[in-house]
């Protein structure tokens, strides 16, 4: 009787243990399944929104995840569904107000840069092979709608507010569109994209577009293209170029706005296009830089308090902040532009060779990956393909779906 009851006590217990040990198990599998792996924890295009933000900062910021995310083997799928998304639910939008008049998606005040944005993601799941039909056109119909805006108060010979940074914007937006329809061998589209861009550079850097001080002069800036043989006294000193935003003469308005130039080269490099500036362009440009110079600290570490322009009146005044908004010389590594477009003018600090992607997080408003997916990698590290960190594989081949027909045909750029 005694062994039969410690027998059963002995049974008991041990499917009690069974049992407690199969609830444990089932309580960790239930905590493993609810919590994120860390691979999709760190796929920030899980987290975009399915339509346009603010249709400018906050917008960008979303297309700087998937940019990243693009080029991340575990993140590809989740930057795939988070563009097409995002697109898909921005593009039928209706109206909202800009500037005083009802605008559509892709057509309100610098949305270029969320074209520019949209064409390079696709192009690097091109070049994973990860371009679906449904991407592809999705890529073309934003190229149908999207239209330039220009600020209505910005003007080129303004002492307040330019309207170099719109052009920046539209030239890379065509520039990209241009490459990517280049990939995909719709050749007679990339043409009239990279037409337009072009006509946007010859525009942007026009002598008709800048203000020019003359040395030593705190009389008010002329237009530039009042000023003889302009080439030979920009490079000489005679005259600077200065670029005002904001209400004084802001570096991050002025050599800062160069890596979207820079990325829209690089878009042409991709297409296979050729472009030269005249002397005249490339003596602005390298006013800007020169510029860009004497206000950056020797390090790079920051702007000056007290080495830019403020025009009051008519008199230009020095000792002005060379910058607002955080920006830093650092964040703006556009020599490799100037080494293959323009010519560098001299070698005196800041040399403008440096990125610091420290200066950006993913979670900033404002300094997040889209802006550091344009300063340091499409206006920089895109410069140098083939080599080791360089540009990534880019393609606009469809992957072949069988219910959408056989793939179009398209090209890798260049590495």
């Amino acid at each position: 009787m005694a062994t039969t009851t410690t027998t059963a006590v002995s049974v008991t217990a041990r499917t009690g243990a069974r049992v407690a040990s199969f609830l444990a198990l089932l309580a960790a599998l239930a905590a493993l399944s609810a919590a994120p792996s860390p691979c999709l924890a760190a796929c920030r295009s899980d987290r975009v929104t399915p339509h346009a933000v603010d249709f400018l900062n906050l917008d960008l910021k979303e297309y700087g995840w998937i940019f990243y995310d693009a080029q991340d083997g575990a993140c590809q799928s989740s930057a795939l569904r988070g563009l097409v998304r995002k697109v898909e639910g921005t593009l039928p939008m209706g109206p909202r107000e800009s500037f005083g008049n009802p605008t559509l998606p892709f057509r309100g005040w610098l949305e270029g840069v969320h074209v520019e944005m949209i064409h390079v993601s696709a192009l690097l799941l091109g070049g994973q092979g990860r371009l679906t039909p449904r991407l592809d056109r999705l890529v073309q119909m934003v190229q149908e709608t999207y239209r330039y805006t220009v600020d209505p108060t910005c003007d080129p010979l303004s002492t307040a507010n330019t309207c170099l940074d719109d052009q920046s914007q539209a030239a890379a937006a065509h520039a990209w569109m241009g490459a990517y329809d280049a990939l995909a061998g719709r050749r007679r589209k990339a043409r009239l994209h990279l037409d337009r861009a072009e006509s946007l550079l010859r525009e942007a850097f026009s002598p008709s577009n800048f203000l020019c001080l003359p040395a030593g002069s705190s009389a008010a800036p002329v237009p530039c293209a009042s000023v003889e043989a302009l080439a030979a006294s920009l490079d000489g000193g005679r005259h600077q170029v200065v670029v005002f935003n904001h209400g004084f003469e802001d570096l991050g308005y002025g050599v800062g706005l160069v890596t979207s130039f820079s990325s829209a080269l690089v878009a042409f490099d991709v297409a296979g296009r050729f472009f030269a500036f005249t002397e005249a362009e490339k003596a602005i440009l390298r006013s800007i830089f020169v510029a860009g110079q004497r206000g950056a600290t020797a390090d790079g570490e920051r702007f000056q308090e007290d080495a830019c322009y403020l025009v009051q009146g008519d008199r230009t005044v020095p000792g002005r902040a060379c910058a607002d908004l955080g920006y830093r010389p650092r964040m703006f590594p556009v020599r490799p532009f100037y080494e293959r477009h323009v010519g560098v003018p001299n070698e005196r600090p800041y040399r403008f060779d440096t990125f610091d992607p420290s200066l950006f997080s993913a979670e900033d408003d404002f300094l997040h990956l889209g802006r550091k997916a344009i300063y340091g990698e499409l206006a920089f590290r895109w410069w140098n393909g083939g080599k080791p960190g360089g540009r990534p594989p880019l393609a606009a081949t469809v992957r072949p779906d069988r219910a959408a027909g056989p793939a179009r045909s398209g090209g890798a750029a260049p590495r």
